[in-house]
């Protein structure tokens, strides 16, 4: 798939293979641009397809963020205010995983597609920044 994004968007595309999971995009702005619509297809195939039911009601979407286990807590944050917060900003629900679940290290967060992708985000910015900052928006 990395293959196919690289010769189809023109960009070099490369994945860290430690920590977060991150795509590095090279390139000239209209390539890198592709690339990253070919990447996001990948991670939310079903992004830009018709997203109310029958009954005009937004259609759920259920993305699986996999999240470092130690840094599951800076998710969390103190009291459960960054994930509120987070869910909150960006209205999705979040289901973190119960300790002893297969996928452990695996966040569910459900909600429309775009706001999924924001909280995603959010999510790696909290994880992978440093661990004294407050990601909660309260005072200290």
């Amino acid at each position: 798939t990395l293959k196919k994004i690289r010769s189809t968007s023109g960009a070099f595309v490369d994945v860290t293979k430690s920590g977060e999971p991150q795509a590095i995009i090279t390139g000239r702005t209209e390539t890198s641009k592709a690339a990253r619509e070919l990447i996001l297809n990948v991670l939310y195939p079903n992004r830009g397809k018709d997203r109310y039911d029958d009954d005009d009601k937004p259609r759920q979407t259920m993305v699986k963020c996999p999240v470092n286990k130690q840094k599951h807590g800076l998710v969390v944050g103190k009291r459960g205010a960054t994930l509120k917060k987070i869910q909150k900003d960006f209205n999705v629900t979040i289901k973190m995983p119960q300790q002893g679940e297969s996928d452990s290290h695996v966040i569910q967060i459900f909600g429309e597609i775009d706001n999924i992708q924001k909280a995603v985000s959010r999510i790696h910015e909290i994880t992978s920044n440093k661990p004294n900052q407050d990601h909660s928006g309260g005072k200290n």
